[in-house]
């Protein structure tokens, strides 16, 4: 059947003798969410709230392979049974949804960006990549203390508003803190809560973890300066490492400080290559536990604090090496200066 089809077999209402008794008594309506088509099962008592939104696109997938009307109910009534059970037992304010999709200007403050897996891919929303890990633009339905809805940002509904991706994006990473909150603590305070009689004494207090308040795609509170200048404080003002746990936080480490041996014993370092790959194979040994949809990168960024900069590894630490080779020729220039007066030194650009 079609989609078109399907959906009427929605609105007449013959899909309710498919509905389990305690779902037969919902109104059942079609709402466009702009990304997608969503079936939602209306309380007719509380008109204003709604079950968590079925994905019908989703589930035409396998319909549309399927001609008979009264197999495609019966399949269709079970995945929406099964997705109800499954789902949180919350409530989506459906007049909110329409009244923050109604323009750009009221759906902003909903606005935050969600940390998605490096292998995402999805035409119809927006994709930010950041040195090898991905953020998407997304709208925050509902956000409660052990559930959140939300919906990405398609770009037919910016094109319709007249807003430039660019201008989502930016929009999206400054107000991610005040839309999901953060929560920066030490990796060893987070062992010590999960089991006060489980003790890490290698485990490092310089050690964070950034996320969000859902512990849900929080990673993506790394894109803001400010977030990144709040744990830079937390280090005494200095640069520091972001190691992509998952999609759902990054783990800090300060630059002058690397994790050595199993042991966890530590030792001050200039940034290296040797230090970067010991880092990213642990990266790597960290992603081999987790579902693809869940790792967010394998490359090791870090953070400048002078420059507010989040830069690749690998870049930074060439940066350095090149920032401590001129300034060892400046010195050399200085030096030889003092003996012949002749030579003066360069200071924007030395000759190496």
């Amino acid at each position: 059947m079609t989609k078109n089809e399907v959906i009427e077999l929605v609105k007449s209402g013959r899909l309710r003798g498919f509905l389990p008794p305690e779902m037969a008594q919902y109104e059942v309506n079609v709402e466009q969410m702009d990304s997608y088509t969503g079936i939602v099962l209306v309380n007719p008592e509380q008109k204003s709230a709604a079950y968590p939104v079925f994905n019908l696109d989703r589930a035409m997938e396998r319909l549309q392979f399927i001609n008979s009307e009264e197999e495609v109910a019966e399949l269709l009534a079970g995945s929406m049974n099964r997705f109800i059970q499954a789902a949180p037992q919350g409530n989506i304010d459906i007049e909110g949804l329409r009244e923050k999709l109604s323009s750009y200007e009221a759906a902003k403050p909903y606005i935050f960006m969600d940390a998605v897996s490096h292998n995402y891919s999805n035409d119809r929303a927006v994709v930010y990549e950041k040195n090898g890990m991905k953020f998407v633009p997304k709208l925050m339905v509902s956000n409660g203390t052990q559930e959140r809805s939300v919906s990405a940002i398609p770009k037919e509904w910016l094109l319709r508003q007249g807003i430039s991706e660019e201008r989502l994006i930016q929009d999206a990473i400054s107000n991610t803190a005040n839309v999901t909150s953060v929560s920066i603590n030490s990796m060893s305070d987070i062992f010590s809560n999960m089991n006060a009689d489980f003790e890490i004494s290698a485990m490092p207090e310089t050690m964070l973890v950034v996320t969000n308040a859902n512990k849900t795609g929080g990673a993506s509170l790394i894109l803001d300066d400010n977030v990144r200048q709040r744990v830079s404080e937390l280090y005494g003002g200095n640069d520091f490492f972001v190691i992509p746990s998952s999609i759902h936080e990054v783990i800090t480490l300060p630059v002058g400080n690397t994790i050595l041996s199993p042991a966890s014993t530590f030792s001050p370092f200039q940034p290296d290559s040797e230090t970067l790959q010991s880092i990213m194979e642990m990266v790597s040994e960290v992603n081999e536990t987790l579902e693809d949809e869940e790792i967010l990168g394998y490359s090791v960024s870090i953070y400048d604090a002078d420059k507010h900069e989040l830069e690749k590894g690998t870049e930074y630490c060439i940066n350095k090496q090149i920032d401590k080779v001129r300034n060892l020729r400046i010195n050399e220039l200085k030096e030889m200066g003092e003996i012949q007066p002749d030579i003066k030194p360069d200071n924007d650009n030395p000759k190496l």
